[in-house]
């Protein structure tokens, strides 16, 4: 990405946190793949500080997940070049990136924040309808 003029941001040892959304808000995309789980805290990080997430695809159904092409964008990592691609497909049209991020950060905020979580789970625990 970097020979193609892409500026590529990758610390060399894990930032303090306040470091780590500082950099994604100043960043069009931040590269999140899924970390001990699905719900990687960074799929959420990165659009509340304003940047567009490039997550691997997901094999497993999410709780109000990122939607690819609306909040984030989705790679295949089997594919040899699935992240490059993905990445210099998204920096093709920033007007739609800034669209993405608002979205993107309005989705997390109403959906992905610990107070949001937590109400889903309470709704989640007193629903009385059966499964």
């Amino acid at each position: 990405l970097r020979k193609r003029g892409g500026k590529v941001d990758i610390p060399e040892k894990p930032l303090p946190l306040d470091e780590f959304h500082q950099r994604c808000s100043e960043a069009w995309l931040t590269w999140s793949p899924a970390g001990f789980g699905w719900e990687c805290i960074r799929h959420a990080e990165a659009p509340a500080a304003g940047s567009v997430p490039i997550i691997n695809s997901p094999t497993v159904n999410r709780h109000m997940p990122l939607r690819h092409g609306e909040h984030c964008f989705f790679y295949n990592p089997d594919e040899e070049d699935g992240l490059e691609r993905t990445v210099l497909e998204a920096l093709s049209d920033k007007q739609h990136l800034v669209h993405m991020a608002e979205a993107a950060q309005a989705h997390v905020m109403h959906h992905h924040t610990l107070n949001a979580l937590c109400n889903h789970v309470v709704d989640m625990a007193f629903d009385d309808k059966e499964s």
